[in-house]
């Protein structure tokens, strides 16, 4: 990982995966709506590839936990 402004935050293994914590979630759902709705706004406005339609993503599906 190249160094930057927020290489400590990284940690001990200064990898792109940080364990989630039990920190409490302070955005509002006015926030996250108001970002939603800027994201799709913006994708909106992306050019597209000629002859490709776009889609719906299919649900992600829950495969719980693999084994050997």
């Amino acid at each position: 990982m190249p160094h930057h402004k927020y290489y400590e935050y990284f940690g001990l293994d200064y990898t792109l995966h940080v364990a989630p914590s039990n920190m409490e979630n302070k955005n509002s759902c006015h926030l996250l709506e108001e970002i939603r709705s800027k994201l799709l706004e913006n994708l909106s406005k992306l050019q597209h590839a000629p002859s490709v339609q776009f889609q719906e993503r299919p649900p992600d599906s829950d495969h719980g936990e693999l084994t050997d």
